[in-house]
């Protein structure tokens, strides 16, 4: 399976899940079994989109580079390496 066939393959995915979360969404405070279900599909999604991610970046098209050689560097304040 190429690198296209996969991204829409898990994009189909997750817009399939997003569905089924919109009509899990009003019956989540009445049971327990659907608000189980509904954590399910939202880590299952949370998963399939860092999939999707994880793949953007191994194969970043043209504008993507253009737009990150031009995006201003983030600064790195001494302060940010002590979290207290």
């Amino acid at each position: 399976m190429n690198n296209k066939e996969n991204k829409k393959r898990l994009k189909q995915t997750m817009a399939m899940l997003k569905i089924k979360m919109e009509n899990l969404k009003p019956h989540i405070e009445t049971s327990e079994r659907i608000n189980s279900m509904y954590n399910k599909m939202l880590i299952e999604k949370a998963i399939i989109k860092k999939e999707l991610d994880a793949s953007d970046k191994t194969n970043p098209s043209l504008l993507k580079k253009i737009t990150k050689f031009f995006q201003p560097r983030g600064k790195t304040l001494i302060s940010d390496y002590f979290h207290s």
